[in-house]
């Protein structure tokens, strides 16, 4: 009984301080991964706060830097007209689509007071005041409007190669934002995608804060290098969903590890010995198991993989301790026998013992010492076969005399007795 409270407090303790690592474990996980480039504020904050994540690399930059633009513009018809543009920006790549619809003319002196120095305009335009452009630089695709700007002197204008393409600012941000000086700090997003893209400035303003609550549909997102301060608050973090999951499944699994290695008796050091690979397969079982639940929760792993894991190898358990009980069952239900069937081992070797073979000759005492070994290491498990047989030994044994041929017969019985034992196992 001592042995069996020592099993159970190892099992409790090991549930015990696995579930406080589990508690610390979901505090200090989060479910998101930050891209990033290498050396960046953001590779440091995913270092100190446990968060996963990836680096972009050089030749992958470009797709994940945006500029976000913002125009106010007027529909004419089936097309767009920019009216207005109030942001810092000394570069502007223009919109070919806003609203859904192609962007066709831009309104007079909306870059008057801007710092706009280059501008590179979309495709679907048709018409812009020249003159209003004459301090900036026009890059553009080989159109005819293109070509008739190409044709003022007093514009400065680069037209495009076919091979050659730009990337259009966004004109849309899903978040909300503060203007500090000439800095942007994201405060919020708001929209619906599982993966985004922190863009490198809004209307000119450089992005150097990002402060976000990640919600549990936020999957990824991109921080520039351009941000120096972060601060997200990962909602989907702590008790969620996969450590209630992980937690329950782990005191099933304790419930398991006591029923298993409790059924067993421990009164004495025999019944001790032959529950042990049943208390070291309960015991791995059990080690693994949390092992495999603080990673899971640390990592936070898909709950219905964790789930799947969990319940095949309590399964597996449970069909291996089932053997292994019937295994110590037949074990137990041998030793029985064994212990029956050696009184007549024992009962032979003192008949023998009794004996005054002082008066036998030297040919007789020799064949007289090689009965008394044949029994010694005869098969003490008897059945119904030899019981007839064990019976007409120990009787001869009783009745021996010095007489050769007396003893060779009864050695041939013994011999006769053991061979009939391993013929009916």
């Amino acid at each position: 009984m001592k042995n069996k409270k020592i099993i159970y407090i190892i099992g409790i303790a090991l549930f015990v301080i696995t579930t406080l690592v589990l508690v610390v474990t979901s505090h200090n996980s989060k479910s998101f991964e930050i891209y990033t480039t290498s050396g960046s504020k953001a590779e440091d904050y995913a270092k100190k706060h446990n968060i996963k994540y990836e680096y972009v690399t050089d030749s992958e930059i470009d797709s994940f830097t945006e500029k976000v633009e913002h125009y106010s513009y007027n529909i004419y018809g089936d097309g767009i007209e920019i009216s207005k543009y109030d942001g810092i920006s000394e570069e502007l790549v223009l919109p070919a689509v806003l609203d859904g619809k192609y962007v066709r003319s831009i309104a007079k002196d909306i870059f008057k007071d801007t710092k706009v120095k280059k501008i590179v305009l979309p495709f679907s335009l048709k018409n812009l005041v020249e003159d209003d452009f004459k301090n900036i630089e026009l890059v553009c695709y080989n159109t005819d409007l293109c070509k008739k700007l190409k044709d003022n002197k007093n514009l400065k204008v680069t037209i495009l190669n076919d091979s050659d393409s730009y990337y259009y600012d966004a004109t849309d941000i899903p978040f909300e934002y503060n203007i500090v000086g000439e800095e942007i700090e994201i405060a919020k997003y708001t929209g619906s995608l599982a993966s985004f893209i922190i863009p490198k400035s809004i209307d000119g303003y450089e992005v150097t804060s990002v402060k976000l609550d990640i919600s549990k549909d936020i999957k990824s997102l991109y921080i520039p290098s351009s941000v120096k301060n972060i601060t997200l608050n990962d909602l989907n973090s702590g008790y969620n969903s996969l450590f209630w999951t992980i937690l329950g499944l782990d005191l099933v699994i304790l419930v398991l590890f006591i029923i298993f290695t409790g059924i067993f008796p421990y009164k004495t050091n025999k019944e001790t010995f032959n529950s042990t690979p049943s208390i070291v397969v309960s015991t791995v079982y059990l080690l693994l198991m949390y092992g495999y639940s603080i990673y899971a929760n640390s990592n936070q792993y898909n709950i219905k993989n964790v789930l799947l894991v969990l319940v095949i190898t309590s399964i597996v358990y449970i069909l291996l301790s089932f053997a292994l009980m019937r295994a110590k069952k037949n074990i137990e239900t041998y030793d029985e026998k064994v212990a029956k069937a050696d009184t007549y081992v024992k009962d032979t070797l003192e008949l023998l013992e009794e004996l005054d073979i002082d008066t036998y000759d030297s040919k007789t005492k020799k064949l007289y010492e090689e009965v008394k070994d044949l029994i010694k290491y005869s098969d003490p498990i008897s059945n119904d076969a030899t019981k007839e047989l064990e019976k007409e030994i120990q009787s001869r044994i009783k009745e021996a005399k010095d007489d050769l041929d007396y003893w060779k017969k009864t050695k041939s019985l013994i011999e006769k007795r053991n061979r009939l034992c391993k013929n009916t196992k």
